[in-house]
């Protein structure tokens, strides 16, 4: 049911319309849902997204694979990569890096992103992610622990001024 504001409404996409709109399957997450699903269009991006603390909490780390400036979804194709990384009594360091589209592929069929010789690259239960940007690299492998998450169809639908926009999100490990 959705839910309504003085500027429109919002509601999870999770009724069976829904799955059938969105070509996803209620009881199966699919690796296709962790790959490239938006278009390079005005007012869409994509991003992939991975921290984590290492060593019990003494280290954490971020690292995100961009289509676009989040910021600026109305733009061409921009890929970035942005590196975070905390070491214990350090100043935290963020490291963000521009390449040109044709540095830039991501698969519709499973998460393998590709931005110059950086890597996200996934199964809905094993990861690589490969980043090297202004001197900080990092090498994450990944084993899940549990399912990836969907809630519903994994689209909020937002309705503004009779103009649909959706977010799409997908924990997968």
């Amino acid at each position: 049911m959705p839910t309504v504001t003085q500027t429109g409404s919002f509601r999870l996409a999770d009724q069976p319309a829904d799955f059938k709109h969105f070509g996803v399957d209620p009881a199966c997450i699919s690796p296709a849902e962790d790959g490239r699903r938006s278009s390079d269009g005005p007012g869409q991006f994509e991003w992939w997204y991975a921290d984590a603390l290492l060593n019990p909490g003494n280290v954490a780390v971020a690292v995100v694979f961009f289509t676009k400036q989040f910021l600026h979804p109305a733009g061409r194709l921009a890929p970035r990569v942005v590196l975070s990384l905390k070491r214990p009594g350090e100043k935290p360091q963020s490291k963000p890096a521009s390449f040109d589209p044709a540095q830039f592929s991501a698969s519709c069929t499973q998460c393998d992103v590709r931005i110059g010789a950086n890597r996200f690259q996934g199964d809905l239960s094993q990861y690589v992610i490969e980043a090297s940007i202004g001197g900080l690299s990092v090498k994450l492998e990944l084993d899940s622990l549990a399912k990836p998450l969907r809630l519903g169809t994994a689209h909020q639908l937002f309705e503004n001024q009779g103009i649909e926009h959706f977010f799409a999100w997908l924990p997968s490990v």
